[in-house]
């Protein structure tokens, strides 16, 4: 869900993240991943959210790739991390 208020904030400011960073050469740009850009994107333009986008990415790659990632998640996890989410949809 974060995800999509980033890409959506970026497309109101008409900011096209994916050639995120501007500054560097394309082919630099073109070596680095969908979500460090993204990263990258949030750090610069929505500071007070980068904690919180950079937990919820951690988490997700977490549930994604480690097999023992249930058992180590708190009961109250998911909904704090959904809390999360829905601050960008009121601040982006």
């Amino acid at each position: 869900m974060a995800l999509h208020y980033v890409n959506a904030s970026a497309a109101k400011l008409g900011i096209d993240w994916q050639n995120f960073p501007d500054w560097l050469p394309p082919d630099q740009r073109r070596k680095m991943s969908k979500h460090y850009k993204r990263v990258l994107y949030i750090r610069k333009y929505f500071r007070g959210l980068f904690v919180d986008y950079n937990r919820l990415l951690t988490e997700s790659l977490n549930a994604r790739y480690d097999p023992f990632y249930r058992l180590k998640v708190n009961p109250t996890t998911p909904d704090t991390l959904f809390q999360i989410a829905r601050q960008f949809n009121t601040i982006v």
